[in-house]
């Protein structure tokens, strides 16, 4: 998959994993004192938050969203024709490779197959120069040197001699939305209406996957614009946060990295991934935890004021869904995810969600009433 139809599809994963109130997954070491025990009167000071109006999350596409899409799909570098010259910077090319220390091939240095671009490929410095030049079926050997700071400590530094055998190169051929280019050029899609159906389809899905947790935000975006915050945010609570989102997004980061799905700075991953310009990551990380910080403030006021708690059978129901989450026990599972307060504190924010959502009016973007789209459930373990 291209790094711009990925960017598309990150947005979805991002509202989820860093900034869904409710996540579980969280630091061992977290604040075990939560928002229920303690006076927020200091801090905020509570709104509306009943019988109000909220604009429901709209899960069609739209035209310019389908559109933007296709065109992604279009402008990446996807379409390649198979060409009899030598190989060139951008070309795509398939080789067989084996690498080799003082002669005897190494573990994971051997591929069969593979496909790179020149110029892109992610491997050791000089490896795409020694093919540049070369014509399909000739081979060669690459005298080359891994870097110090290689992965594989093995590696790290050492002189090596791969060798490269050409079997096809093929050059980027500009693209055009018609059938015929498709149909000669796409491994995917042989009309533009099966990429139209496709990118609506793709769309859909992913704002469905949004659908509670938008209309969650809406309601409290509502209830926000009639509260009242009276000065600094509890620095417990932004500080367990702050801590939290870095940790996420960073590790989602490397995951993309890590994998060849991702090829920028963090600071762009961010903005591939919310939409928002991003000029320094640590900025973003202290934005979004004063944004999470206030709608926890929300939603703990509200518990408070509805006397809504959680009951010792609603904890034993999710602590016994431990094998869900990947842990051995329960008792793990509590150790793992900062303990029985911020549990309990997971549970108590879904159960303000459901009362705010069952007090609200949702309306479409017309204005007219619409019954609310989709129950707020406890997010599955990933």
């Amino acid at each position: 998959m291209t790094k711009k139809l990925i960017c598309l599809l990150l947005a979805a994963v991002m509202l989820i994993t860093v900034t869904a109130c409710g996540t579980v997954k969280q630091d061992s070491k977290a604040e075990t004192e939560t928002y229920y025990n303690y006076d927020l009167s200091g801090f905020f000071k509570l709104g509306k938050y009943k019988d109000i109006k909220v604009t429901a999350f709209d899960t069609e596409p739209t035209d310019e969203e389908i559109e933007e899409m296709m065109q992604s799909y279009m402008d990446s570098d996807s379409f390649f024709k198979v060409v009899d010259r030598a190989a060139k910077k951008e070309d795509r090319v398939t080789i067989d490779y084996v690498g080799k220390l003082d002669g005897e091939a190494f573990e994971n240095g051997s591929a069969e197959d593979a496909q790179i671009i020149l110029g892109d490929s992610g491997y050791i410095d000089g490896f795409d120069d020694a093919i540049v030049g070369m014509k399909k079926g000739e081979t060669k050997d690459a005298n080359l040197t891994f870097p110090e700071d290689y992965s594989n400590p093995n590696l790290k530094g050492q002189d090596t001699v791969f060798t490269i055998t050409l079997k096809e190169v093929e050059e980027a051929v500009p693209s055009e939305l018609t059938d015929k280019f498709l149909a000669e050029y796409s491994d995917r899609f042989d009309t533009v209406d099966e990429l139209r159906d496709y990118c609506k389809d793709t769309i859909k899905s992913r704002k469905e996957s949004q659908l509670s947790y938008q209309n969650n935000q809406a309601c409290l975006e509502a209830i926000r614009e009639t509260s009242e915050y009276l000065g600094d945010l509890p620095k417990a609570d932004l500080d367990r946060n702050l801590s939290s989102i870095t940790e996420q997004i960073q590790n989602m980061f490397m995951q993309y990295l890590m994998y060849g799905y991702f090829d920028g700075t963090i600071e762009e991953f961010i903005k591939a991934s919310t939409g928002k310009d991003c000029e320094k990551a640590d900025d973003y990380f202290k934005e979004a935890s004063i944004s999470q910080t206030k709608d926890e403030l929300i939603l703990a006021s509200i518990a408070k004021a509805e006397k809504i708690s959680v009951t010792d059978e609603e904890y034993k129901e999710l602590t016994g869904k431990y094998k869900d989450y990947g842990s051995e026990s329960e008792e793990a599972f509590v150790e793992d995810n900062g303990g029985e307060a911020y549990l309990k504190w997971y549970l108590l924010q879904n159960k303000v969600l459901d009362f705010i959502l069952e007090n609200v009016t949702f309306v479409d973007k017309d204005g007219n009433e619409v019954d609310y789209p989709a129950p707020t459930e406890v997010p599955d373990a990933e």
